[in-house]
């Protein structure tokens, strides 16, 4: 009997697992992916090639989700709120979603948080970055999640990018949405406790194509570092006028956020080169959050990733590198996977159940595991917390020349140039130099023959001193500190000639030689006037 009786609890705990298994399972995905919309080129292709590429290498593993096979739909959002909150509703309603993968832009996710904690449906960002949804996470947000660094902490670490380099003045020009606002007055008020100067700080609307009267405040203020917050359609916008005002080239330097670091900056829709974008964002620098190349899961990642079969989908996809915004989609497609293996394989429950969403949640926000973009886990907040990287445009590349750590410790490689902006090696001032005063040619001889005629009495009178030494007056007066303030007055002399020559010939070794002959010349006219003052001290006493 009892040997019976635990065969049918056996019996029925193989019905009850087998029934909480769900053997399918599907996730969304939402971004923009229309051909017409560069952020296409940045957010959306890339992201829903690496979303597609996740889904079958997770339906690979036998380690993973064994028993279930992950589906998926996707649906273009347009970078439009209302179509990302119309994308959200179909999929949480008709598509039965376990998961959604987006979106891109922080304004589209925002609006898809609204339909997606009604129905109890956790979003995974790869893109948005607002430090909002940290700030209100708990009221407006609270199961949204992103493998993107957020923009708050960006906005810090820009601070001590701009410090690394000694720049202490800088103009601060950005878009005037709710989000992009939030994070200029983060990085303002990291800017003060830094003591970095905001020479001018300006903004546009979104859309706005003639920016003229920014530009010329940036001029006048006479700023050359200059940091702009905003998207790449914007920047380009701001490109476009900065070259008008000539607010680029040697001497200036342009800093930009992480959207701004892409390739697509100076590409247009065919993924042809805009050559002005291209000449104008060489020395470009900025933060961008790259995966660790030589690990082994990245490099299976991208062998994967070279030889996916063609998607018309995602046409503009590059097959030879990879962008951070596939990065973090594939990771958000695996972050999910962990969490509903765990649900289902270890706790025996449906996530489909609505009583066990919270659940679900609280497991997602625990998953720790090394993905394609490193080590991947998010806080109660649902942020990926990573270090950035310190990225320049150099030719046709992105290279990184430098980390920047959490807490702002900034490391830059050092076999690794970094180029300024107009392609220069040479570091740009944060305020333009004193201009040298030019002097008339006439002025300059009539100096130099000044310096020559008071030197070669010097010689004379050092000449004077050295043979009549034995001269009672000479004596008196010690012919050794006369000839050593002699010298000085000589050193003093000829210190003009260097800097006569600063009006035809600028050199540090021009620069050097005069500081060296007007201070050498000056400590020893007034050392040996102490010194004789000291003697006559001592004699009298």
């Amino acid at each position: 009997m009892p040997l019976l009786y635990q065969q049918i609890i056996f019996f029925l705990y193989i019905i009850y697992d087998v029934q909480t298994v769900p053997s399918s399972l599907t996730l969304g995905f939402l971004g923009p992916t229309n051909l017409s919309n560069s952020n296409a080129q940045v957010g959306g292709h890339p992201a829903l090639f690496a979303f597609k590429l996740a889904i079958r290498d997770i339906n690979n593993r036998s380690d993973l989700l064994p028993r279930t096979n992950l589906n998926f739909v996707s649906n273009n959002t347009d970078t439009d709120a209302s179509t990302g909150v119309i994308a959200a509703f179909w999929q949480c309603v008709y598509g039965n979603v376990i998961g959604i993968v987006g979106d891109y832009l922080s304004v589209v996710s925002e609006s898809v948080q609204y339909v997606s904690r009604y129905y109890k449906v956790p979003q995974i960002s790869y893109g948005s970055t607002s430090s909002e949804f940290t700030e209100f996470h708990s009221i407006r947000y609270p199961y949204f999640l992103r493998t993107t660094p957020n923009q708050y902490v960006e906005s810090v670490l820009l601070t001590y990018l701009i410090v690394s380099q000694g720049w202490k003045n800088i103009a601060l020009i950005h878009t005037t949405n709710t989000q992009t606002f939030h994070d200029v007055q983060v990085f303002l008020a990291e800017a003060q406790k830094l003591n970095i100067r905001i020479l001018v700080s300006t903004s546009f609307a979104t859309g706005t194509t003639n920016l003229m009267t920014q530009m010329k405040a940036i001029k006048q203020c006479q700023a050359q570092i200059i940091l702009f917050f905003g998207t790449i359609d914007d920047q380009q916008v701001v490109i476009n006028n900065s070259l008008i005002e000539g607010l680029t080239g040697p001497g200036y330097q342009w800093i930009g956020i992480h959207e701004s670091m892409n390739k697509a900056l100076y590409l247009d829709s065919t993924g042809q080169t805009i050559q002005h974008y291209y000449q104008w964002s060489q020395g470009f620098i900025g933060l961008q959050n790259f995966a660790d190349v030589n690990s082994s899961v990245y490099k299976e990642y991208a062998k994967r990733w070279s030889t996916a079969p063609y998607d018309p989908e995602t046409s503009t996809v590059d097959r030879d590198s990879i962008s951070p915004i596939a990065n973090f989609a594939y990771d958000a497609c695996f972050m999910f996977a962990h969490a509903l293996h765990y649900m289902i394989e270890v706790l025996h429950l449906d996530p489909m159940q609505m009583e066990n969403r919270e659940l679900y949640l609280a497991i997602l926000k625990n998953v720790t595991f090394v993905g394609v973009s490193g080590n991947v886990s998010v806080d109660q907040n649902g942020d990926c917390l990573a270090s950035f990287d310190i990225v320049n445009f150099q030719h046709d590349r992105i290279v990184k020349i430098g980390s920047i750590t959490l807490d702002g410790q900034v490391n830059y490689l050092p076999h690794v140039k970094i180029m300024y902006t107009g392609g220069t090696e040479t570091k740009p001032l944060d305020l333009p130099m004193r201009p040298v005063i030019k002097i008339y040619r006439s002025t300059l001889i009539g100096m130099i023959g000044g310096s020559i005629t008071c030197t070669m009495l010097c010689l004379a009178l050092i000449t004077f001193t050295c043979y009549f030494n034995q001269h009672p007056v000479i004596k008196a007066s010690s012919s050794t500190f006369l000839v050593l303030m002699l010298i000085g007055v000589i050193n003093l002399a000829i210190s003009i000639v260097p800097r006569t020559l600063e009006n035809y010939h600028q050199s540090s070794l021009v620069c050097i030689s005069e500081l060296w002959l007007a201070n050498i010349g000056y400590t020893l006219i007034i050392g040996t006037l102490l010194s004789l003052k000291k003697r006559e001290q001592s004699r009298k006493n």
